[in-house]
């Protein structure tokens, strides 16, 4: 239900869910829209529930002028909100938006609405603009994806970033269109957007708090230099969202990223007893690609398998980018800590370099 009407929709829900993504799809697009059913199976996989409706009904599509209606829209967004805060199985789970050309103009909308407390925002080569005076009043975490050939939309997409106040990154995805469909971009666009929702998931406060008074989840990290090695800390909502951030970190300390493409897709499977021993088997299998290939990880991704931990390295050569700092040559077990507390899960190491 959607308000006063009934519109149709998909409703996935894995097991044990740390989310759930409501899509919000472009002018004449539908919940069977192929590049987002494509984005909704790799959030699937991540353990991220998902749901694709038809924004209008039959009867309001035969009216071209609703498919531009974002109030409208919008509108339906917040209503499909509420109903699964509503159902038993997606009650508690945070809440985002993926947005895709105008669909982007109705989810920032929603988002700006306070009755939808929605935790997170992709878009995909979108229409910001379309939100109008509601992008002053976004605070959820917002990711723009836009194509690096895309030149009308990313120059709506940079004006769009400057007027959120709330965490706003703009990802331009070289050689990709409007509609992503050259070899492996939509790819891109799936991870970018799985990594934006899992680093940036707030469990749904009971008190009613809005998300901005949940804001100490968010993820970050800091180096800390000294003589002769490096200390990264990081933090996140998430355990794996906490061990990206001190892989980026690591990276960061060493090499500016800021031009890099993504080249190749490293996977390992890993084994740890602990958690910190986790963290200490992924920054060595960084340190090792590093040494081995030349190779350096501008993102990571991490998820739990029967028997281990499968982790995917994004890679790109670490010579072609600008070297900033002292490179790392190992991992110190001294002070080492990674753990779950009242604001998310936090960690320390030390690294010699």
């Amino acid at each position: 239900m959607a308000g006063p009407v009934s519109v149709a929709g998909h409703l996935t829900i894995p097991k044990q869910s740390t989310g759930i993504v409501v899509f919000a799809h472009g002018s004449g697009s539908s919940r069977h829209s192929p590049r987002n059913r494509y984005v909704a199976d790799v959030l699937n996989e991540t353990g991220l529930a998902t749901v694709l409706f038809d924004l209008l009904t039959p009867a309001e599509e035969r009216n071209r002028a609703n498919v531009f209606d974002i109030e409208l829209l919008a509108h339906r967004l917040v209503d499909v909100t509420s109903w699964l805060t509503g159902q038993p199985d997606t009650a508690s789970l945070p809440v985002g938006y993926f947005g895709a050309s105008t669909g982007t103009g109705a989810a920032l909308v929603a988002a700006a609405d306070p009755r939808a407390n929605i935790a997170a925002v992709v878009s995909r080569g979108g229409r910001p603009d379309l939100a109008g005076g509601s992008l002053t009043k976004v605070h959820a975490p917002t990711l723009l994806i836009v194509g690096g050939r895309d030149e009308v939309a990313l120059e709506l997409n940079r004006r769009a970033q400057a007027a959120i106040p709330g965490e706003c990154a703009l990802t331009v995805v070289p050689g990709a269109t409007h509609l992503f469909e050259e070899p492996g971009m939509l790819e891109q666009v799936a991870v970018l957007a799985r990594d934006w929702f899992t680093d940036h998931w707030i469990p749904r406060p009971r008190t009613g708090r809005p998300w901005k008074a949940m804001v100490h989840n968010r993820s970050g990290h800091r180096t800390v230099p000294h003589t002769a090695d490096l200390r990264i800390e990081a933090w996140a909502p998430t355990r794996d969202g906490c061990i990206r951030q001190a892989v980026l970190g690591t990276i960061a300390s060493f090499l500016d990223t800021s031009s890099a493409r993504a080249q190749r897709i490293r996977r390992r499977r890993l084994t740890a007893d602990r958690d910190d021993d986790l963290l200490v088997a992924v920054l060595d299998e960084v340190i090792f690609l590093l040494d081995t290939s030349g190779e350096a990880p501008v993102d990571v991704h991490l998820q739990d398998v029967d028997g281990g931990i499968d982790v995917e390295f994004t890679m790109v050569d670490a010579s072609a980018l600008p070297q900033v700092g002292a490179v790392p040559k190992a991992v110190s077990l001294n002070e080492l800590r990674l753990s779950d507390g009242q604001h998310g899960w936090r960690c320390s190491v030390t690294l010699d370099v």
